[in-house]
């Protein structure tokens, strides 16, 4: 389902627009998470591997898209050709954790000096992407 939401939104924005696409996906997977609470709760929790071991596997494909508009991110010069999984991980802990912060709580955005969810989203996404330390040079 996730996957699914993830590459289709993907797909209806341009390649070439490739900052806009990053934080579509992103508010995506912010949107869906808030959306489907049971869905979520059941990919991320605890439970014994060796009984369920394709589990693990079927969350992690969940967020496959990430990968592939990282990769095409890369390709096209306007990221950092790095460790495309740390990159992942970075961005879906952030996602993941903001999607934590804003469930059941409509006034989030507000108190965090947002308008709403959707500038949130992009607001800590272009965090992401731009860093947060100070240029050097």
């Amino acid at each position: 389902m996730l996957k699914r939401s993830l590459e289709e939104m993907l797909e209806s924005q341009a390649r070439s627009k490739w900052k806009a696409r990053f934080h579509s996906g992103c508010l995506c997977y912010v949107q869906f998470c808030l959306e489907n609470p049971g869905y979520v709760a059941a990919m991320f929790r605890k439970y014994d591997s060796s009984r369920f071991p394709e589990l693990i596997a079927k969350s992690m494909e969940s967020i496959e898209p990430l990968f592939d508009v990282l990769e095409h991110g890369k390709k096209l010069g306007v990221i950092k050709r790095k460790d495309t999984g740390r990159m992942a991980s970075a961005v879906w802990s952030m996602l993941h954790g903001l999607t934590s912060i804003l469930a059941g709580r409509e006034d989030i955005p507000e108190v965090m000096g947002e308008k709403d969810v959707d500038r949130l989203v992009r607001s800590h996404v272009e965090l992401l992407l731009v860093g947060i330390a100070p240029r050097t040079g």
